[in-house]
């Protein structure tokens, strides 16, 4: 259940379903950013939503509350919604987790909420998790997924020139760390030393396999003792920050079966994101959403996995000898780009017809198929970001440059 709870966690936070005491407003009386489904989501919950997104535009910020709305009307129609008893014992502990009720109630009045504000956030947050909980949550890999991942990634289970693969037992005192360093003398295996006695609650949970670290990664005292050490060594009690460690050196290459635990949060953590967007696609095609301004134009899921050459993921961009935003776009993105992905810029020929390989000379036929796939009427410019999002035409008319690397930029940090 906890690691169920995590991943709830993690989706609720990526489609903003704002914390407590933190940016839920009122909305009486303020002209709407938008509607959904006759619920109005107002300029001031947009503007207040923008102020604590680190970076987000208000356009991003208004569909991550037109997501979370989405969910909540959902959670209701399906019978998701939370008791007043259960509400009120969530309340309770958020008022627990202030210093008194006096610093809980001051912190209500400084961000200008009442009790039945907070409740109702409270209610709505709850109802989306349960609802999630119940419908795109409890997905699964098969071995062969893990598999297909570890062989598809073995460069990341294999330390490079520079890299070693360790693990660690953290204790809080040199002389706890000694009795635990003798243990391991005399035979005891480090994974249960670790799941025993270490104070850090992820390594323990993995036996205290750190993965493979690169020099610079960690603090000095750590990194001079670990890449002192041989494959199958041990270090003495090493003194940190952080407590008394003592340090395994590993084989460079992280097998599968170690890596199994790993591989299955990261695939089963792909899964249940891209279940998340295929329903909220679905919410949306059946909604009524309003904008007072019209949105720019978004870049769409396709589903498919990331597709990649010579281990990079494949940026495309179509363009034309008459496109005017043409080369500042591909400029953008090869700067947004660098050296994280394989950039193709394809100018197509004005007028050209598409319909056969032998009209459009400039392409081969490999990615002829990836243009007809994704952009089948030739549209320009287009792009596509590593066969997972596809967005025909700019984000806005014109050309916004700003708006066009706020769009990109996540993405392209998701795939890299």
């Amino acid at each position: 259940m906890g690691n169920k709870q995590s991943a709830v966690v993690t989706v609720i936070i990526a489609v903003a379903i704002v914390a407590i005491l933190g940016y839920l407003v009122s909305t009486q009386g303020v002209k709407p950013a938008a509607t959904v489904n006759g619920v109005a989501i107002t300029q001031k919950q947009v503007d207040e939503a923008s102020a604590g997104s680190f970076g987000a535009s208000r356009e991003a910020v208004l569909e991550q509350l037109i997501n979370r709305e989405l969910l909540i009307q959902e959670a209701r129609a399906q019978g998701f919604v939370p008791t007043d008893a259960e509400v009120q014992a969530e309340y309770n502990k958020a008022v627990l987790s202030f210093p008194s009720q006096q610093a809980f109630q001051e912190a209500l009045d400084a961000a200008n909420l009442t009790k039945e504000q907070v409740m109702k956030d409270l209610k709505d947050r709850m109802s989306i998790t349960r609802y999630l909980e119940a419908t795109i949550m409890n997905v699964t890999a098969t071995d062969e997924e893990l598999r297909a991942y570890y062989d598809a990634h073995i460069g990341e289970f294999t330390a490079a020139q520079g890299q070693i693969h360790v693990a660690h037992i953290l204790l809080t005192t040199e002389e706890e760390a000694e009795e635990v360093f003798e243990k391991l003398k005399k035979g005891a295996d480090y994974r249960e030393l670790a799941a025993n006695y270490s104070l850090d609650p992820n390594a323990a949970a993995t036996g205290g396999d750190l993965g493979i670290i690169s020099r610079g990664q960690t603090i000095k005292e750590f990194e001079d003792a670990a890449f002192s050490l041989k494959v199958g060594e041990a270090s003495e009690p090493v003194q940190t920050i952080y407590g008394s460690h003592i340090i395994i050196r590993l084989r460079d290459t992280i097998t599968f079966e170690e890596a199994k635990r790993t591989i299955r949060e990261l695939v089963e953590n792909d899964k249940r994101e891209q279940a998340l967007e295929a329903r909220l696609a679905e919410l949306r095609a059946k909604a009524t959403i309003v904008y007072a301004v019209p949105p720019p134009n978004q870049f769409a899921p396709t589903g498919d996995t990331v597709c990649e050459e010579g281990g990079k993921p494949i940026i495309r961009m179509y363009a034309s000898s008459s496109c005017p935003t043409c080369p500042q776009m591909a400029t953008l993105l090869q700067t947004l780009g660098q050296n994280d992905f394989v950039m193709k810029v394809w100018e197509l020929d004005t007028g050209d017809n598409l319909d056969t390989v032998e009209t459009e000379s400039s392409l081969t036929k490999e990615e002829f198929a990836i243009l007809r796939q994704y952009n089948p009427g030739g549209k320009v410019p287009a792009y596509v970001l590593g066969c997972r999002y596809v967005r025909l035409g700019n984000a806005r008319d014109p050309l916004n440059l700003t708006a066009e690397r706020e769009a990109l930029s996540p993405l392209l940090d998701e795939l890299a």
